[in-house]
């Protein structure tokens, strides 16, 4: 086959590493894959996406070494070559998500984006607004502090309290401790944050948190962001089209 899986993944990859050599780095890093109903798209994406974020099958193969031994054409010797000349230039971190399961209220990819990303490099996976304040003590240099609180006011530390499903009013007590001329009470930090976690910002502000959260807990990876279902989720509302479009010009110029 002239143009089959094989030689889609070692163009992909091939071409990913080329823009990687670029002067000033990547100009627009974005690939739209593209195919009839049923091609395979979804899993041509996904088992990129996790293969670069290191996944290990049940038996203990990365999933990566399990994939480039799938490919038994004539020439797989390159696509190894082209995998492996990509992974010489990154570390690799991927977020996969399929938009449509995973927007809520209708949001904007970008935001849906900004969410899986906090999910997957550590932060609070069950109230986005307590994750998007993590990531403002990490920019204000108040993340130490704000762990030593935590240890001492909850007992514990706070990576095995930010993912209950309580740990907004956890959050909102430490809040109080650390700063009580602003928080006054236990509850004011949540209080005053009813009705405001709908996240808003735009494209590039989506830009700049992924950038920072890369910059505190992975500050050598280089992310890729697989979505999957964009076309169903997007064509239909010109508003999201230009959003999506505003989203990808900020990353490539991040």
């Amino acid at each position: 086959m002239p143009s089959g899986i094989h030689e889609q993944y070692v163009r992909l990859l091939t071409n990913i590493a080329s823009e990687l050599d670029k002067n000033g780095g990547p100009e627009l890093p974005n690939a739209w894959v593209s195919g009839f109903y049923g091609s395979g798209k979804s899993s041509f994406a996904k088992l990129l996406g996790l293969a670069l974020d290191g996944v290990a099958l049940p038996s203990g193969t990365s999933l990566a070494e399990a994939w480039l031994r799938r490919d038994t054409s004539p020439k797989a010797p390159e696509l190894r070559l082209a995998w492996d000349r990509l992974r010489q230039k990154v570390d690799p971190l991927a977020v996969v998500f399929d938009v449509g399961g995973s927007a809520r209220d209708n949001e904007h990819i970008h935001a849906a984006a900004v969410r899986q990303v906090q999910r997957r490099l550590g932060y609070c996976s069950t109230e986005a607004l307590v994750a998007d304040f993590e990531l403002k003590l990490e920019r204000d240099k108040e993340w130490k502090r704000f762990e030593r609180v935590a240890e001492e006011t909850l007992g514990m530390p706070w990576s095995a309290v930010k993912d209950r499903a309580l740990a907004e009013e956890e959050f909102s007590l430490l809040m109080s401790v650390m700063y009580p001329d602003k928080y006054t009470d236990p509850m004011s930090w949540f209080t005053s944050r009813g009705g405001t976690h709908t996240r808003s910002e735009s494209p590039e502000d989506a830009t700049a948190a992924i950038r920072d959260m890369l910059k505190f807990r992975r500050p050598e990876a280089t992310l890729f962001l697989v979505v999957d279902e964009v076309s169903q989720y997007v064509l239909a509302n010109k508003d999201r089209v230009d959003r999506l479009r505003a989203f990808a010009t900020a990353l490539g110029s991040s």
